[in-house]
């Protein structure tokens, strides 16, 4: 299991093989060739799969005062734990 915080302090895990993973790197290039928001949600489901609650401790995480979850919030911490736990795989 890969475990680490992110920049805004969100701690997450996932499974050892996220980033080597087919249909995670398939959901993200999607997501990058057509940017759509059910394309993120698939990249985002495929990263979080196997990480018990990760994805809704991410919307709790996130869940402004008016009890939104802002897509932008969502796709700016959901690329920094996939950066953050590149770095901490590869150390």
């Amino acid at each position: 299991m890969i475990t680490g915080t992110t920049k805004s302090g969100f701690e997450f895990e996932l499974a050892d093989h996220v980033h080597e993973d087919y249909e995670v790197i398939e959901a993200l290039v999607k997501f990058f060739r057509r940017t759509s928001y059910d394309n993120f949600v698939a990249f985002t489901e495929q990263m979080f799969r196997g990480a018990e609650d990760c994805e809704k401790r991410a919307r709790d995480f996130l869940r402004g005062r008016d009890g939104f979850v802002r897509t932008e919030a969502m796709q700016e911490l959901v690329f920094d734990i996939w950066n953050t736990s590149k770095e901490l795989k590869n150390s």
